[in-house]
Order: C-alpha cells, then sequence, then structure tokens
C-alpha cells in the first residue's frame, strides 16, 4: 500500500484543496481518515468521482481542506505535519492496521534547489540529492520489495561512480513499511556478523557497505537518532556472546540500551534511564538527553578502542533478575 498527496508538498500558505490518494490491497467496506484537526472521519472513495480518478482501481481518493492539512504545524515539525489517522473498515468493524498520515510541508525559509543537473527524463540530481523516476516502482514492491530497491540503487551507480559507503534510498510517495537498514557488505571480523560482499549486484565494485530504506518520507532526517540508529545497525548488533545475543538486533535489556539502538529482538525500543546500583538492587533514574552510542558501539564501529569499553551488565528477563555481568 502507498500513499500520496497532490500536491506532494503543501504549501504553508496554501488555500486550495489538497488530494490524498490511498493504493490499498484488499476489498475494504470503507477506506476513512480519522482527521487530527476535528477528530472527524472523511471517507475515501474510488467510484471514478472527482477527485477520484479511475473507479475499482483500488486507489482510494479523498479531497481536503488545506486547512486540515496544515493545522498546529509549527516550526519544531520540520517540515512535516500529522493530519490524521487512515483506517479501513469491513462493514462497521474496523480491520487491519492503522496508519499515521503525515503531509510534507513547504515553508518561506526552505532554499530553492539551485544547480539541478538533469542526466535523463527519469533522472536528475544536484550536490546533496539524486532523484529517481520509476513509474512501476511500486507494482515492484508489491512482488520484491529488495529486488525493487536494488533496482534503484543500480540505477543510481549506472550514472555515478562507485564513491559512496551508504545509500539512503527515500521514497517520495510514501508505501507503508518501516524504516530498516541492510547490510551489503562486511570486512569486519568480531562483530557476530559473517565476511561477505554482494556489493556487484547493486552495481558498486566493492565500495557500498550498505543501505537504508526510508519508505515514509516524513521518516528521512540525517541528524536524527532514527537514521542513526538504522546506520548503527551495520555493525550493532549480531554479537553470538552470551548474554548480548538475547537482544538481536539490539540491545538486551541492561545498561547498555539506553544508546541510540535501544532493546529488543525486533523494534528497538526505547530506553530513557539510567540504571543506578541500589543495596543488591538497581534504581530507575529518568534520563532524557540526547541519545547517543555507548561506548560498546562505538567499539564495534571502530570508533574506539577495546581498553576504553567498560565492564557491562545485562538483565537475564524483562523481570531485571538475575543479571550477567561481562567486560
Amino acid at each position: 500500500m502507498y500513499q500520496r498527496f497532490s500536491p506532494l508538498v503543501v504549501d504553508q500558505s496554501q488555500t486550495a484543496d489538497v488530494v490524498l490518494e490511498v493504493k490499498v490491497v484488499g476489498a475494504p467496506t470503507s477506506v476513512r481518515l480519522q482527521l487530527q484537526s476535528t477528530g472527524g472521519e472523511v471517507f475515501f472513495r474510488d467510484d471514478g468521482t472527482d477527485p477520484d480518478r479511475v473507479a475499482g482501481d483500488e486507489i482510494y481518493t479523498v479531497r481536503l481542506r488545506a486547512s486540515d492539512v496544515l493545522l498546529g504545524f509549527t516550526p519544531d515539525d520540520v517540515n512535516r505535519n500529522f493530519v490524521g489517522f487512515l483506517r479501513f473498515y469491513s462493514g462497521t468493524q474496523r480491520t487491519g492496521d492503522t496508519f499515521n498520515i503525515f503531509a510534507d510541508i513547504g515553508t518561506a525559509d526552505l532554499p530553492t534547489p539551485s544547480g539541478i543537473r538533469t542526466v535523463s527524463n527519469d533522472l536528475q540530481y544536484t550536490d546533496h540529492l539524486v532523484n529517481i523516476v520509476d513509474a512501476s516502482f511500486f507494482n515492484k514492491i508489491l512482488q520484491d520489495e529488495d529486488l525493487a530497491i536494488r533496482s534503484i540503487i543500480r540505477r543510481f551507480y549506472s550514472s555515478f561512480p562507485d564513491d559512496f559507503d551508504f545509500i539512503n534510498v527515500v521514497s517520495e510517495i510514501s508505501f507503508f513499511a518501516n524504516r530498516y537498514h541492510v547490510l551489503v557488505r562486511n570486512d569486519i571480523r568480531g562483530i557476530g556478523t559473517p565476511m561477505f560482499d554482494t556489493s556487484a549486484t547493486y552495481g558498486s565494485g566493492g565500495r557500498l557497505l550498505g543501505y537504508t530504506v526510508f519508505p515514509i518520507p516524513t521518516f528521512f532526517d540525517g541528524a536524527s537518532p532514527t537514521h542513526q540508529h538504522e546506520l548503527g545497525h551495520q555493525w550493532i548488533n549480531d554479537l553470538p556472546v552470551p548474554p548480548l545475543n538475547l537482544g538481536i538486533p539490539h540491545w538486551p535489556l541492561s545498561d547498555l540500551a539506553s544508546d541510540i539502538m535501544g532493546y529488543g529482538t525486533d523494534e528497538g525500543l526505547d530506553f530513557s534511564f539510567n540504571l543506578v546500583p541500589e543495596g543488591g538492587n538497581f534504581r530507575l533514574v529518568p534520563d532524557n538527553s540526547p541519545k547517543v552510542y555507548n561506548d560498546l558501539s562505538l567499539y564495534l564501529m571502530g570508533l574506539l578502542p577495546a581498553n576504553q569499553v567498560k565492564p557491562h551488565f545485562v538483565f537475564n528477563s524483562m523481570l531485571g533478575f538475575p543479571r550477567q555481568h561481562f567486560a
């Protein structure tokens, strides 16, 4: 499934209506958006009646007031605004997942892109961004997401040299998935990841280490902890050594878990506490300071020598006892 606003970027001063399209796989009775602005629901349509373009193509469409898209937007939102919750119904029963809908917002302080160079009808670039158009991308996603992403990266390398360690793939039209990092090559021993090199399948001659996919453009912010979290997965955590293996691919519940990588074996969960020894137990002390990589993370990344990694401890269970020490 994917979603698309028209226009793709809503200007902060816009007063004209905005159209939202959602590609749906399946046959819901109704598709609705609960607006953040009013709390009420608006209904999408797939009957070919304006603003819907083609009846029965599983692309559901709704027209929104610009004020409903822009309500509550502040500079702190960094050019993205929460619009509402996308929901699906079978009759009167809500089915499936609920999705957050964000819109990209254009503001007067955004610089106008300069130095845009056109390579072909499907590729243009500036010093910091490459724009690739693939009209069949979402059909490829439905069939094989890995292959779809690989085709975009290969298209990149068909026009650019093999000068990059990492590539960020950001989809301007959102498809509903979480961001993730993929290792392309590893030549580091001792981090739990096997030695391998698949860079040639992506069009790289051996330089590319990995890529991160941002299926929702509002997920992408190179300065954010979430971006650094995904990049950290290039090295962290595949350690097969007990008790560190309890948290793969993140840290186990421990004094390590408060760093950018978090803890948990599925999504990385936030752990905003310091663990302070207190008798034979530990006290949780809230810590909302910005997330950074801990010393073990920095060691695995090759940014800190082993003798600067302090001893740590890991809890055996979510109950917090007993605990295991390692150095």
